[in-house]
């Protein structure tokens, strides 16, 4: 098969650039989507004295109940499961001078309408009949116990307390602070095991985090200010100014004009001749005849 020209090489060339360049405006849209999410989580200016952000983060995955019952809890803890799943997560660490061991953590998380609500439901319902349960994951069985109250006075629902896992003898203690607001979910996890009792992450940092979100909870994507409308209506002409066919102005004091002057009278007009009547002889001749000579 011979080789391509030239020009062909360089058509394929312009084509792969074309490509690529399309590829990369889509990563572009689609990084644009994710970022409203991300721009509300917590930055450095946003802390108090003493708190960094940073990239270190927790493993907050749970894997599935050994009781069907209690896996709303566990999807409540690790934010969703098979049944309820985010649709976007964004998610930043915490580093403490006053808990220099400690993990903190602050993930965001939005879902499809009526979803977050859902799941905070079902996970309440089931705290009751859960407060201990076993997960089986690969890394292996681990026993959990659970202290998960409601918390009033945060977004439109909130729940708080513990969450003790022991695996393999063991044990870890998180404190969990899980804020819904719209169709986002604010989770807020801290433990430290060099600490006596739960460390948390301080309230003003949680309301901090939580007044960066909107009212309805999911951001709103940074749009452009759009062009102003273009009329296409078809372009009309003004009409043109009346013609004044009035008369000129007469002289103050002059009866004004009739609406419908008179029409002058015309000239009498002579009366035809009416033909002569077959009955009556015809009048003798006015002149007188010549007599013969």
């Amino acid at each position: 098969m011979p080789a391509p020209s030239a020009p062909l090489r360089r058509l394929a060339a312009s084509a792969a650039a074309v490509a690529v360049a399309a590829a990369g405006a889509a990563g572009c849209r689609a990084e644009a989507v994710r970022d409203p999410l991300g721009a509300a989580l917590v930055t450095a200016k946003d802390l108090p004295d003493g708190w960094t952000p940073t990239t270190k983060l927790p493993d907050d995955r749970t894997g599935p109940a050994s009781r069907p019952e209690c896996q709303p809890v566990a999807d409540l803890v690790q934010g969703g499961g098979d049944r309820i799943r985010p649709g976007a997560t964004a998610r930043t660490g915490l580093v403490s001078q006053l808990a220099p061991a400690g993990t903190f953590a602050i993930t965001l998380r939005s879902y499809e309408r009526g979803a977050a609500e859902a799941l905070l439901t079902a996970g309440r319902t089931a705290l009751p009949t859960c407060e201990t349960f076993e997960v089986r994951d690969p890394s292996g069985d681990a026993d959990y116990r659970q202290t998960l109250t409601p918390a009033p006075g945060l977004g439109d629902e909130a729940l708080h307390g513990t969450v003790t896992t022991r695996r393999r003898g063991a044990e870890r203690t998180v404190t969990y602070t899980i804020v819904r607001i719209g169709d986002v979910v604010a989770q807020f996890m801290s433990s430290d095991p060099s600490a006596y009792a739960p460390v948390t992450i301080p309230d003003a940092i949680v309301r901090t985090a939580l007044a960066k979100l909107p009212p309805h909870g999911r951001p709103s994507p940074p749009t452009s200010t759009p062009a102003a409308p273009t009329d296409t209506r078809p372009a009309t002409t003004a009409p043109a100014a009346p013609t004044d066919t009035k008369s000129p102005t007469a002289p103050e004091g002059s009866p004004p004009p009739a609406a419908n002057p008179p029409a002058a009278p015309s000239a009498p007009t002579a009366p035809a001749t009416p033909p002569p009547d077959p009955g009556t002889p015809p009048a003798p001749p006015t002149t007188a005849p010549t007599p013969a000579g």
